[in-house]
């Protein structure tokens, strides 16, 4: 966040400026919502001043989407480890499985972990739907940050990130997510983590592509492991927000540039 609202090449934070974005007030469906709240404080109520608020933390709101998957994914490791240790800790009084021989491994720490890689997802998703989501009700525009910039090459520069997210990991997290969301877990009943040589093996689905309608159509056949599959996908956010933050720190408005020595802007301008 701080990298967006104190850059060293700009004099405001980088989401400011009416020439970012669509400024035209039918594009935004939180129009009603932010005049309500300026008449609620005695506001004066003008388009200008609604576009401002509707728009003025689209781009924070990505990171902090951002954010929650990074939480989502540290509570899944430090879990993970947990469980790990305590594996160990078995291992001190019990045998541990021949070399080469599976056992099933069932605690408290994996539901934790199962129920962090969940929320990673569906903090995927969310990110996902901040940058770009269909409309609330009948026919108008897109929502989100990307259908609120104004054209032009920051725009171009957040879109292929988008995609390459898409590509990576946020489509089958948008499967998986609505399928937890509405229905059911991922996986049913007890988390249970197969020991293999010493090592705890959370399974995960193979690659979904498409919606699912229930569990049962998932398949593991691929060998994936929830720990690996958090990993990238935690790589693949992280990448993306780099991307999203250059597309914002190479078309800063002229007016906000400022040369290399100069100092970067000390407060957000109300």
């Amino acid at each position: 966040m701080k990298r967006l609202h104190f850059s060293p090449g700009s004099s405001a934070p980088l989401e400011f400026g009416a020439e970012l974005w669509r400024w035209d007030i039918s594009l935004y469906q939180s129009a009603p919502g932010v005049a309500a709240a300026l008449q609620r404080a005695g506001r004066d109520i003008d388009d200008d001043s609604i576009i401002y608020r509707a728009t003025r933390t689209l781009a924070s709101d990505v990171i902090d989407a951002g954010g929650g998957a990074e939480s989502a994914y540290e509570r899944f490791k430090r879990s993970m480890s947990d469980a790990y240790s305590t594996y160990l800790d078995w291992l001190k009084t019990a045998p541990a499985p021949p070399e080469g021989v599976s056992a099933s491994w069932a605690l408290p720490e994996l539901e934790e972990a199962w129920y962090a890689i969940e929320d990673l997802l569906a903090w995927v998703r969310r990110l996902e739907e901040r940058l770009e989501r269909s409309p609330r009700g009948g026919p108008s525009e897109k929502q989100g940050l990307i259908p609120a910039l104004a054209e032009g090459p920051r725009r171009e520069a957040v879109v292929q990130a988008r995609d390459r997210l898409r590509a990576s990991c946020a489509d089958e997290a948008r499967f998986l997510s609505n399928l937890n969301l509405h229905q059911q877990s991922v996986e049913g009943g007890s988390k249970v983590a197969t020991v293999v040589d010493g090592r705890l093996f959370l399974r995960f689905p193979d690659r979904v592509n498409a919606v699912v309608g229930h569990r049962y159509q998932l398949t593991f056949d691929e060998g994936r492991d929830a720990a690996s599959v958090a990993d990238d996908v935690v790589l693949a956010v992280e990448r993306f927000m780099d991307e999203m933050l250059i597309a914002f720190e190479s078309n800063v408005p002229d007016r906000f540039k400022l040369p290399p020595t100069a100092p970067a802007n000390l407060a957000t301008p109300s």
